[in-house]
């Protein structure tokens, strides 16, 4: 059921500006319950990718019914919204811009929202700074400044990069001397707190090109030894990020459960992030009715074993004594 229903998703959001208020009524509820039904898994995969579309193409009472949604997903599947947020404010970013009214104040409030998943107490004290600066860029530098001045102590995750990468891409576009050291300073400082190369490795592509520029054309010997440390950090912390593409990994699932479809995207998913819990799998599997594929789960396992798993590291115990200790104190090096 679940398949043929999504089919009707944009359908329902549009209908959210429909002239009658019975009509109206009845598409939000369906869209609630909908939802309602869906894991993570089918909304990640499926859903999102539709609410994106919606808040770049649709009518603006659909955008404002999209951006809500959003707001409502985050509240009770956080690590999903988490997981997906970069796309996210790729796209809620377009309507903070319409000229819509209706639609620029109800993508604020939801961003605020959804900000709470980022979760890095850090990061939250200047949450309200960094959502009015998606909407305002001439309050871009004060905001550096701010971050500048911030000492990263907690773990920073792919929700913290996600909402802060955009803006120091923007900031290194910025023709100024103290905003640029400001911002590779920044840059530098977080990366000392990612703990997951795959959550630098979807980020290295944005940030690489920036820093390679300031090496190579900023005006101050400083700033280009900042940019230096900068980029090393950044090259250190994604050694380790993920070896397959998503084609690669789709290859594979369709050659070992080659009756699957619906699933494929939800299979590729779970195995991208690293995540082989039988009763996750079973779930995704139970949609196409292939529960008894469920060993196809082993061969993953040992792939992503295989992959992931140093030459001469024994890892059936904890290494206790190769650990990393860094603080990223503000503007201080």
């Amino acid at each position: 059921v679940v398949p043929q229903v999504l089919a009707y998703v944009d359908v329902i959001l549009e209908l959210h500006g429909d002239k009658g208020e019975p009509v109206r009524a009845a598409a939000r509820n369906a869209i609630s319950e909908l939802v309602d039904l869906l894991p993570p898994t089918v909304m990640e995969c499926y859903l999102l990718p539709v609410l994106y579309d919606i808040m770049e193409n649709g009518k603006w009472q659909a955008k404002v019914a999209a951006v809500k949604l959003l707001a409502e997903i985050s509240k009770n599947e956080p690590e999903l919204i988490a997981n997906c947020l970069a796309d996210i404010i790729e796209s809620i970013s377009l309507c903070m811009h319409e000229i819509k009214t209706e639609v620029s104040d109800a993508a604020k409030e939801s961003m605020r929202v959804i900000g709470g998943v980022v979760g890095n107490p850090d990061i939250q004290p200047l949450m309200d700074d960094l959502i009015h600066t998606m909407a305002v860029p001439s309050e871009l530098e004060n905001v550096i400044q701010k971050l500048e001045a911030t000492t990263f102590v907690a773990d920073v995750t792919r929700a913290a990069l996600a909402i802060l990468v955009p803006l120091l891409v923007r900031a290194l576009s910025i023709r100024s001397s103290v905003t640029t050291r400001r911002t590779v300073i920044i840059i530098r400082n977080l990366m000392e707190m990612v703990r997951s190369a795959n959550d630098v490795e979807v980020f290295a592509p944005m940030l690489l090109p920036w820093l390679d520029r300031m090496i190579e054309t900023a005006s101050f010997p400083e700033i280009r030894n900042l940019s230096q440390m900068a980029k090393d950090i950044l090259e250190k912390k994604r050694v380790g990020a993920i070896k397959m593409d998503d084609e690669e990994i789709e290859g594979l699932v369709r050659r070992e459960i080659p009756e699957a479809e619906f699933v494929v995207p939800m299979l590729v998913k779970l195995i991208k992030q690293r995540q082989f819990n039988n009763k996750k799998w079973e779930k995704v599997l139970s949609f196409e009715c292939l529960e008894k594929r469920l060993w196809v789960i082993e061969f993953f396992k040992k792939r992503d074993k295989d992959l992931y798993t140093e030459e001469g590291v024994d890892d059936t115990e904890d290494d206790l004594c190769n650990c990393e200790f860094s603080l990223g104190y503000g503007g201080m090096l």
